[in-house]
């Protein structure tokens, strides 16, 4: 009786380790794929921001009209250019990659360049 209380135990134990180790080891690499997944969606955005802003400054000959927070276009733009540059270099991705900040973190800073993009987009002709 005693030998097969302690069978089971530890079958269950073996289980409890498995289940532990299919849920909980798992989902970081699935989680780190998804904030890959974000980071590059919000680096093509930022690109295509960019390239928006350009073509229509050059299309309304407004380089040197105040666009945001006292800047002209032309400023906003290379300051975009140069946030771009230091935010999505490979540098920036490797580190997003090997990132040990954690799921949340990594969220809110994408999350935050997210919000930047999105303001500056409302702000586009149709």
């Amino acid at each position: 009786m005693e030998v097969t209380g302690l069978i089971i135990g530890i079958i269950g134990l073996v289980i409890a380790y498995l289940t532990y180790r299919t849920r909980i080891s798992k989902k970081p690499r699935e989680d780190g794929s998804f904030i890959l997944c974000k980071y590059d969606f919000a680096q093509c955005t930022t690109r295509k921001l960019i390239e928006t802003l350009t073509k229509c400054t050059k299309e309304h000959s407004l380089g040197d009209q105040v666009f945001m927070q006292g800047l002209t276009f032309n400023e906003d733009i290379t300051l975009l250019k140069s946030a771009k540059n230091k935010l999505f270099s490979d540098e920036a991705r490797r580190g997003v990659e090997n990132s040990s900040l954690g799921k949340k973190s990594n969220d809110q800073l994408i999350d935050q360049q997210d919000k930047h993009i999105n303001s500056i987009q409302v702000l586009e002709p149709s």
